[in-house]
């Protein structure tokens, strides 16, 4: 079973910067390829949310790398039985100093 994913404003802001900049600086054709990514890694995501590499910063984050360049953290929230909800937090620009990254 699929689980609902739900989005951040600040994912949601990082996703509407990060497609502006692809259309912007490679144009249409691969901005439709990032986005067949995206929706790839998001059924991925959805269906195996511990598909992805848990990142020590915080218990329940993971990293999923959409592109050389980009890599998208969300949250897993669990309770004592299964899974409750996906939370995307970023997409954060992997050429960026890591320092920058807020969860």
């Amino acid at each position: 079973m699929a689980l609902e994913i739900k989005w951040t404003q600040q994912a949601l802001t990082d996703l509407f910067a990060t497609k502006a900049y692809i259309l912007e600086t490679w144009g249409e054709t691969t901005l439709r390829n990032f986005l067949d990514i995206l929706e790839q890694k998001l059924n991925l995501i959805a269906t195996m949310p511990e598909s992805c590499v848990e990142i020590s910063k915080r218990k329940g984050v993971r990293k999923c790398v959409l592109s050389p360049q980009n890599s998208l953290y969300y949250r897993v929230f669990e309770n004592q039985i299964e899974i409750d909800e996906l939370q995307m937090l970023r997409i954060f620009d992997n050429r960026q100093n890591p320092k920058k990254l807020k969860l």
